[in-house]
């Protein structure tokens, strides 16, 4: 773990740290743990699928 993930471990109750963790390995969109996880420029993370379907169907 790296030292901000410990300090987190520490200073967060247990109820928060399952939500911390649980969006930390999985995709906003499907909701399922990562698939070919990609970040995106902002730093949040997706299966690359996901986020590829997003941006093909987003009305840019």
């Amino acid at each position: 773990l790296a030292a901000s993930q410990i300090h987190l471990c520490r200073s967060v109750p247990a109820y928060r740290r399952d939500i911390i963790i649980f969006k930390q390995v999985h995709c906003s969109i499907c909701l399922d743990v990562f698939t070919n996880p990609v970040s995106i420029p902002c730093g949040h993370n997706f299966c690359q699928s996901c986020i590829l379907g997003y941006w093909k169907s987003s009305p840019l």
